[in-house]
């Protein structure tokens, strides 16, 4: 999954139990990736967060099945990603 200022692709990601996603920050600005729940709380109970510099990855292993909504976080100046999976 590519993210940046404010896109995401693909938009939507569904996955398989087990199944390993890759997100890259092809942005021009730092940007986090962390688990939230629907209404946007940051739970970080699957993705540990770390700032992600142009061209840098993280790589999740998510053990249950899902649907990766991203959505960019109003709250953080630096337009922090929450990821969140079902």
């Amino acid at each position: 999954m590519k993210l940046g200022e404010y896109f995401f692709r693909p938009k939507t990601l569904t996955i398989r139990a087990g199944t390993s996603v890759r997100f890259t920050n092809v942005g021009k600005i730092e940007h986090t990736v962390a688990d939230s729940t629907k209404s946007g709380t940051i739970l970080s109970n699957l993705i540990h967060p770390r700032p992600l510099k142009h061209g840098q990855s993280q790589t999740v292993r998510f053990a249950t099945r899902g649907t990766i909504q991203p959505r960019p976080s109003a709250a953080m100046a630096d337009s922090t990603v929450r990821e969140w999976a079902s």
